[in-house]
């Protein structure tokens, strides 16, 4: 093995024997980088000091806080919608145990739901809120229960999730 520093990398050749189809010996040569130590670590600072950077730019922690909203709006709308399956289930709250869980599934649900209201438009929440249980629900119902949807249903439920996109662009 050869060793030669190229370009502050480390450059190594190893010299390999094969045979040809006629039995002849071929040498091949094949070049290989490795990165010295000093160029790892420059690496390393370069891409510490830029995460550092973005995470102390106040878009970048706006955005951050943006998201963790969207997600608790969503985690809201997942637990109502868990709520809502549990419906059937609960024999007009006769079933103690499916009961107790939708019970929990809703408070959840609205927990959630007034944690986002202080920050996002209360017009905006619901209409996530609301329009995506109802299409979630829907969907969810038709494949667990076996309920039919006609194309017309679709259609509809389509048009809800356009007006939940149009709500959530031009809020306020």
């Amino acid at each position: 093995t050869n060793y030669a520093t190229l370009g502050g990398r480390l450059a190594y050749t190893r010299v390999m024997h094969y045979r040809n189809g006629l039995g002849k010996g071929v040498k091949l040569q094949r070049s290989e980088a490795r990165p010295s130590v000093d160029s790892t670590v420059t690496s390393g600072l370069l891409v510490l000091t830029i995460c550092i950077a973005l995470l102390t730019t106040k878009s970048f922690v706006k955005e951050v806080h943006r998201m963790f909203l969207y997600i608790t709006l969503f985690s809201a709308v997942g637990f109502e919608v868990a709520g809502t399956m549990l419906l059937p289930l609960t024999h007009n709250f006769s079933k103690p145990f499916p009961s107790a869980l939708l019970l929990l599934a809703y408070g959840l649900s609205f927990y959630l739901l007034s944690l986002v209201t202080e920050k996002l438009p209360l017009s905006a929440i619901y209409a996530t809120w609301a329009g995506l249980g109802v299409f979630s629900v829907a969907i969810l119902s038709s494949i667990f229960y076996k309920q039919t949807l006609n194309w017309q249903s679709l259609a509809g439920l389509f048009l809800i999730v356009v007006g939940v996109t149009i709500v959530n662009i031009y809020r306020t």
